[in-house]
């Protein structure tokens, strides 16, 4: 999917997935949906910014 996004240069997408780890390779930001409400916007730390635990942590 990223390798796809980049081949077409574009910048956004939204992409729907129950698989965290997925969701952490390929995500700048991970919004929580419950019963089709948005419940948290985090954006996803880069290698050197920190872990992408901090997504899960709140």
């Amino acid at each position: 999917m990223a390798r796809l996004l980049r081949q077409l240069g574009t910048t956004t997408a939204v992409y729907v997935t129950h698989d965290r780890h997925e969701a952490e390779r390929l995500a700048h930001r991970i919004v929580h949906l419950s019963t089709g409400r948005v419940q948290a916007v985090r954006h996803v730390l880069s290698s050197s910014g920190g872990s992408h635990a901090k997504v899960y942590a709140d």
